[in-house]
């Protein structure tokens, strides 16, 4: 396989509907956009959703972290650049680069995969094929990763409950991880730039439908806030952030 087909473009507008108050694209939908052009590639690569679910197979994200330039406005046109970046016994990686008409980066992202067994809910080994593709990495995005996000400490500065109803679940019966990414900034709208710079979020648990979650904010000086997202029946983290304002 040659390192042109481990490369994948595609453009979009935003949409009026797809704007916040200020009139600046939603960041879920950027992120909806980005999944969407990695759920092609993987399609020509012979690794789509459907191909995984005949299998009792599906594509999991486990890790999302983007460092954002600036945030496009209605009618803009932006060009995805998405590729895989590697492999490991349990992930697959995934970045992505985004660009205005005029070539100027808009933000990078790192994505970590996994593949989950449906039927036991548990993830399995990444298949060497997907391992081969992951190696034929031809670039890196310009993004900085730390190795783990940090946990909270301190009182809880913002909290608020989000009953999980159906249409906040995906393909594979569970929470889809772009809603939690907006509960997340949901925390966020009392402060002042409520459009973060930097966001790395990790999903660690699955949220079913009927089943309550609670949005928490703690502030870690600076401008950052670190976040975690847990199931209320039992107090199981579903998802923990940080988020860089400056």
């Amino acid at each position: 396989m040659s390192s042109e087909f481990t490369f994948w473009t595609e453009t979009f507008k935003i949409k009026q509907f797809e704007i916040d108050t200020d009139g600046y694209a939603l960041l879920s939908v950027i992120a909806d956009n980005m999944q969407e052009a990695a759920g092609s590639h993987a399609e020509s690569l012979g690794w789509s959703m459907q191909s995984l679910l005949d299998q009792n197979m599906g594509w999991i994200l486990n890790r999302f972290t983007l460092d954002i330039h600036r945030y496009p406005k209605a009618g803009e046109v932006i060009r995805i650049e998405t590729w895989p970046s590697g492999a490991d016994r349990l992930f697959a990686y995934r970045d992505f680069e985004l660009f205005d008409d005029r070539g100027g980066l808009i933000l990078s992202a790192r994505t970590a995969w996994l593949i989950l067994d449906i039927k036991r809910r548990r993830p399995i080994a990444t298949p060497e094929d997907v391992k081969e593709i992951g190696a034929r990495s031809i670039r890196n995005a310009r993004i900085e990763i730390e190795s783990k996000i940090p946990a909270p400490e301190g009182d809880v500065v913002k909290s608020i409950r989000f009953p999980i109803r159906r249409s906040d679940l995906d393909i594979n019966q569970h929470v889809n991880n772009v809603r939690y990414m907006e509960w997340v900034l949901e925390t966020l709208y009392e402060v002042q730039n409520i459009r973060p710079r930097f966001l790395d979020i990790q999903f660690k648990s699955e949220g079913k439908y009927g089943e309550v979650a609670i949005s928490e904010r703690y502030d870690a000086g600076s401008g950052d806030h670190i976040h975690r997202i847990v199931r209320e029946s039992d107090g199981k983290e579903l998802c923990v952030a940080i988020v860089h304002n400056a």
